[in-house]
Parts: C-alpha cells; sequence; structure tokens
C-alpha cells in the first residue's frame, strides 16, 4: 500500500518504493498519490497504436472519439464537448483525461502509447467491479447493460475478459438505450472492434427500459455476470417487476441513483434484502446549485485542490476510505447476490 508520497519529491528519495506502477491519481485530491484496486494488477498493460478517430482504453476497446471528445478533436482542434447526449467530456474527468490525451499524442505526432488505468472518478469504483466479474467469468460472459449510451460498461467487461481471460469462449450482451445516436454508437463499438456472431452476441434494444423485454431475454439466459442499470430514473419503477428474476439469476448489480430522496434510495435498496452491499454513495444535492465538476474541469488552470475546498466543499462529503474524496453526479448502489458468492469480490471496507 503506498503512503500517497508524490513521486521525485523530497520523501520520495527517502527508500524504494516497490509497486509504483500501482499507485493511482485522484483527480479531486493531488495532494497525494492512493493505490489502485488489486483486479488491475492482473490486467497487464502493453503499448497501443495511436488513432486519431479512437480512445484506446487499456483492455484494447476501441471507441470513437467523437462520442466523448467530440469532432473538434478529430478535425485537428481540441476537444470541447461530447458528441453523444450527455456531456461526458465536460462532467467526467477521466473521459476528459482520456480526450486530452489523445490530443497531446496526436499533436506530437506519436505512433504508439502506454495506455494507463483509469483515474479516480465517479466511474473508478464501477469500473474496478465490472474488471473484477469479467475476469472471473467462466466458458460464457453474459451483460445486461440499461441506459447503455456506446455500451460503456457491457463494452469493457467484454474487451477486459477478452484479453485477460481465456477462459471465457463466448460473450452475451443486452443493451437497453432510449437515444438514436446512442444506440448507433452501440452497434459502432461492435463493429470497430469486430465484435461478432458467433462469438458475441448483442442484443439491442433501442426504446426506454421496458421491464417485459428485459425479463423476456432474462429468461431465456441461465446466469448473468453483471446487470447494469443507470437509466435517469427508470430503476425505481423496473425494480419491483424484475427483482425476483435478479434474485434469481444475477450475481453482480450495479445500480445508478437518480433520486435526492435518501428514503425512496432506502426502500430500493430494502428491496433486495440479503445482498451484499460492495459499494454505497448517494446523490450529492450540491451539483445542482455548484456545478463541482464543471469547476473541476473548466479552464483547467488553477490548482484543482482549493477550488474544491472554496466552491464545492460539501461535494467531498462523499469520501471513500480508501481511494480519498470523490466527486459525484448519480448516487450508486454495487451488491453481490449470496447465492453466487463464491469468489473474492470489491470491497469498500
Amino acid at each position: 500500500f503506498s503512503d500517497g508520497v508524490i513521486p521525485n519529491s523530497p520523501a520520495a528519495k527517502l527508500e524504494p518504493r516497490p509497486g509504483m506502477e500501482m499507485n493511482a491519481i485522484n483527480f479531486a485530491d493531488q495532494t497525494r498519490l492512493y493505490s489502485h484496486h488489486p483486479v488491475f494488477s492482473k490486467m497487464p498493460v502493453q503499448p497501443l497504436q495511436v488513432n486519431r478517430a479512437y480512445i484506446t482504453e487499456f483492455t484494447g476497446l476501441m471507441i470513437p472519439a467523437i462520442y466523448d471528445c467530440g469532432p473538434e478533436l478529430i478535425e485537428g482542434g481540441s476537444p470541447t464537448k461530447s458528441g453523444l447526449p450527455g456531456n461526458y467530456y465536460s462532467s467526467v474527468p477521466s473521459r476528459w483525461v482520456d480526450c486530452n490525451n489523445l490530443q497531446s499524442y496526436v499533436r506530437s505526432g506519436q505512433k504508439w502509447f502506454f495506455p494507463s488505468y483509469p483515474i479516480i472518478d465517479e466511474e473508478y469504483i464501477e469500473f474496478a467491479s465490472v474488471m473484477e466479474v469479467a475476469l472471473q467469468a467462466r466458458v460464457k460472459l453474459t451483460v445486461v447493460e440499461i441506459g447503455a449510451r456506446w455500451g460503456t460498461w457491457g463494452y469493457r467487461a467484454i474487451a477486459a475478459s477478452k484479453a485477460y481471460n481465456p477462459s471465457v469462449l463466448v460473450y452475451d450482451v443486452l443493451f437497453v438505450e432510449p437515444e438514436l445516436e446512442s444506440c448507433d454508437a452501440v452497434r459502432e463499438v461492435a463493429s470497430v472492434n469486430d465484435w461478432t456472431l458467433p462469438t458475441v452476441n448483442v442484443t439491442l434494444l433501442c426504446s426506454k427500459a421496458n421491464a417485459q423485454q428485459v425479463l423476456e431475454w432474462v429468461a431465456t439466459r441461465d446466469f448473468i455476470d453483471i446487470f447494469d442499470i443507470d437509466c435517469q430514473g427508470c430503476e425505481y419503477q423496473l425494480f419491483p417487476t424484475i427483482i425476483d428474476a435478479l434474485n434469481a439469476k444475477v450475481k453482480r448489480l450495479v445500480i445508478g441513483l437518480h433520486s435526492q430522496d435518501s428514503n425512496v434510495n432506502r426502500m430500493l435498496l430494502q428491496s433486495l434484502h440479503g445482498w451484499t452491499v460492495v459499494h454505497s454513495s448517494d446523490v450529492l444535492p450540491c451539483f445542482t446549485a455548484l456545478g463541482c465538476q464543471h469547476i473541476l474541469l473548466e479552464n483547467h488552470k488553477w490548482d484543482v485542490q482549493s477550488q474544491i475546498q472554496k466552491k464545492c466543499g460539501q461535494c467531498t462529503e462523499f469520501s471513500h476510505p480508501s481511494l480519498g474524496p470523490i466527486i459525484n453526479w448519480d448516487g450508486e448502489l454495487i451488491l453481490d447476490n449470496p447465492k453466487f458468492l463464491d469468489t473474492p469480490t470489491f470491497s469498500d471496507e
């Protein structure tokens, strides 16, 4: 475990620092370093080729850069905002970093780059927990993602399993996404990564989440590794109908929370009686008032930490015990089904 001493500082020269490569950067607290989740130690990185049209993640997953970085980057300019609904470039630090890294590679004429693990932001815990299950899967990896955008978590799980888990031979994923632009993006990401039948089976429902459609798909599967739902509030309507199917078949459940009423979120958690809580965070109301993520990312010419303390102090009230302060738009629940607790899992402890 790192004590967070910044490399090249006087303290860093006092003794050898084994395992430095597994130190993580927390975008909201850059006064120290944190330790990566152990799952990343099982995922060694290799140099990858630079392609100005694509963000290429450390797993090898290729995503058209326009989706998170906007068209300006592709045309030789600077990224400004996402090309899909929901401006992830200006609201999620890890996407902002990926876009600006790609710009630097292109402008410097770099043909290869060493990919990095994700920085610590509101996506990090979900990223680690999805990677963990993808590496635990055997023979077949099955994922449901409701509120898919470009297929973020389903495709990240597939890419991780393909790169680091040779025991998985078949991939089966259901995406539900109401935005037509995002539906096209789900198809395109599968195409650019050359994921087709019979190895990768993608079912795409381009509509608002419908419990009956989801249940029909789930009924034809014996087991689901990851069920990820982030549908801007529809989770509260879906769960009473699908809870029995989740209890019977789902190993890990990831829920994006969108109500600022903690009682509503508590009732949802109570409906999952007996599930093991892996991670829990509430919706933080300060985002509607102060826009903390925008303060973090706009202009990026000032000291991040002092700005957070000055303008977004209450936003850092969610402080993970080992990852530090995490500024999140939405709340999140990650839970494990006790029926399938046969392998070690991510934990907030």
